[in-house]
């Protein structure tokens, strides 16, 4: 529910879900210096982990930002939701604990998403080093054979997340996400099933039944760590990886591919 009734309300509102990443965030909000935010914005620290909860109250004192503690971890969307009901932004901007803005200005994203009514998400480039874009951060449609050209070293999203213009594409990381507030709602915000990973693909794929497009937008440059608050929880991770993977497959593709795709994971380990 949107729960907005701030007058002069800011025209970002960053959100930042936390898990075993309270270390991170000093990096994080520090590199805001890095880009330019037209007007007011806000930043809100959804805590998924009450452990790091005297660690942010500390980090408070430094930085600018709300609190939002929560009794356990139930999931990224989960926490993205609350998080989103508490902001007053008009545009969402969605953002992990272990990124780092490296340049970039947020009027790019508000004039877009002013110009062009049928956009729906922006996505900015990720890098795994300042000059390495990150793998797997954007791409065409997910689909069962996506997946084994991603295995074959046959992908044909490559170009995608190499590209310095902005490009129209399927989806978009989660890692670093703007939505209007008023679309992200209208939608029901992440898909609180998703625990973990797929829940960006699903909200990107229900704003395209929308005939939303995605944009893929080089110019704001973040730098993702990846994998910060799952640090030795490998196994849990892949857990969550596949979990996700066969609920995303069981919504927006075909009952076959689902199974198919069951059968060549358990075959091949997909």
């Amino acid at each position: 529910m949107d729960t907005s009734t701030t007058p002069n309300p800011p025209k970002f509102s960053f959100i930042i879900v936390n898990y075993q990443s309270a270390a991170l965030l000093p990096a994080c909000f520090s590199s805001f210096q890095n880009i330019t935010v037209p007007g007011k914005y806000e930043c809100i620290v959804v805590n998924n982990d009450p452990r790091e909860q005297p660690a942010l109250l500390d980090l408070q004192k430094k930085f600018n930002f709300t609190l939002l503690p929560l009794d356990g971890n139930r999931g990224f969307g989960f926490a993205t939701n609350r998080g989103a009901e508490h902001a007053h932004g008009s545009i969402l901007v969605f953002l992990n604990p272990d990124a780092r803005f490296l340049s970039g200005n947020f009027s790019d994203i508000e004039n877009a998403f002013k110009r062009h009514p049928s956009l729906g998400i922006i996505g900015m480039k990720l890098f795994i080093e300042p000059e390495k874009p990150q793998p797997w951060s954007t791409g065409e449609s997910i689909s069962l054979l996506s997946i084994v050209r991603n295995h074959l070293a046959l992908s044909v999203s490559t170009p995608l997340w190499n590209a310095t213009k902005p490009q129209k594409v399927s989806w978009v990381s989660g890692a670093a996400l703007a939505i209007p507030r008023t679309l992200f709602f209208r939608i029901h915000g992440f898909d609180e099933r998703f625990f973990l990973y797929y829940e960006d693909v699903d909200l990107c794929a229900r704003t395209k039944q929308l005939r939303k497009n995605i944009l893929f937008m080089p110019r704001i440059r973040v730098l993702h760590r990846g994998g910060g608050s799952m640090e030795g929880a490998q196994a849990l991770q892949k857990r969550a990886y596949f979990a996700s993977q066969d609920r995303y497959f069981s919504l927006h593709r075909p009952y076959h591919e689902h199974l198919l795709l069951k059968w060549l994971r358990k075959l091949f380990r997909l």
